[in-house]
């Protein structure tokens, strides 16, 4: 699977470039000649653009701030915007103000700015949460239902993104994300933690048995975004983007174990589940194998393996030797970001 045109010498902005997906997607991008801007706040983490960030060019901004996004879009002056910022931590009727204003009129910012500024395509990274609980595969016809306050200003971003996209430039594609893993994802999440757990030799707690993910490795997602991003006949479009296949997680940990040759031992039930933890969730992604020609190049288990070779590769001193709470060093504590 490859890009059908050539980036060489284009002009590109990313949104959320410092964060897990996006720091993939400008990695690939940069290997592919792109000129790549990225739009962060000032206080954003930038570990994931380690040995990257001279080839980058970062435009200091907040997506709240609608001055600031039309400053940026002039700027940089991109043939086509992706746009992965998002809000993520939080669930609660007080964390809605906050979600509303990245997620949702966030979204509304920069399609208003690239507008202004003449920009052709936006790709935009959608939300497996946008959608309700379901004993089906979840279909892009299916009606928005979410039951967190990600999914519904995510949901709400995507409505609005549609309907803009259809009416004026620049034209819009989103792509609802399942649950991506990878190199560069936040080590508080399970792939990384099982990982390390593994190489450490530790016990890994968990959440109990049954909790099931549609589990979809990171490269494809990025080469997702890029097919998206070159299908400028298509407009108003939603696409998931998953495997396909739902796994639960105590078998993922298994899997890691024996890929890494060290079997997991694993506490179940040591933390409550989370409100977005669910026994059902998998995408139908029939609709992006037909009309963009995508499907995952990598099963579980060949993503899981470059995942470990990533983590073993990158330093292991980082990843295993300290956490969150008990590294007393601020170079290492840097790597815990989002």
């Amino acid at each position: 699977m490859t890009t059908p045109i050539s980036w060489r010498g284009q002009r590109v902005l990313v949104t959320g470039g410092t964060g897990f997906v996006g720091a993939n997607l400008v990695r690939r991008l940069l290997a592919e000649e792109a000129s790549v801007f990225v739009l962060a706040r000032d206080a954003a983490n930038v570990w994931r653009l380690e040995g990257i960030r001279d080839r980058v060019t970062v435009l200091p901004g907040d997506l709240c701030r609608l001055s600031d996004v039309e400053a940026a879009l002039m700027r940089a002056r991109p043939a086509v915007v992706f746009h992965l910022a998002t809000a993520r931590s939080g669930s609660t009727a007080a964390d809605y103000p906050t979600f509303a204003a990245i997620n949702t009129l966030g979204a509304y910012h920069l399609w208003t700015a690239a507008h202004k500024a003449g920009v052709g395509r936006m790709v935009c990274a959608g939300s497996q949460m946008e959608y309700g609980p379901s004993v089906e595969p979840h279909q892009e016809t299916d009606r928005i239902q979410p039951d967190t306050v990600h999914g519904l200003t995510k949901g709400a971003a995507c409505l609005f993104l549609q309907d803009a996209g259809r009416r004026a430039v620049p034209s819009t594609v989103v792509l609802r994300l399942f649950h991506v893993y990878g190199q560069w994802e936040s080590p508080k999440r399970l792939v990384p933690t099982a990982i390390r757990a593994a190489l450490g030799g530790t016990l890994l707690r968990m959440t109990d048995k049954g909790i099931r993910r549609d589990y979809v490795y990171v490269d494809d997602v990025v080469e997702a975004f890029l097919m998206a991003a070159v299908r400028t006949d298509l407009t108003g479009e939603v696409f998931n983007i998953g495997s396909g296949r739902q796994t639960p997680n105590e078998e993922v940990v298994v899997l890691i174990g024996r890929i890494a040759g060290k079997p997991l031992a694993a506490e179940f039930g040591a933390y409550a589940s989370h409100v977005t933890d669910t026994t059902f969730r998998v995408a139908d992604i029939n609709k992006a194998a037909s009309i963009l020609g995508w499907r995952p190049k990598h099963d579980l288990a060949q993503g899981l393996r470059a995942t470990i070779d990533w983590v073993a590769a990158y330093d292991r001193v980082r990843w295993i030797s300290c956490s969150p709470s008990s590294c007393p060093s601020t170079g290492m504590r840097r790597f815990w970001g989002n």
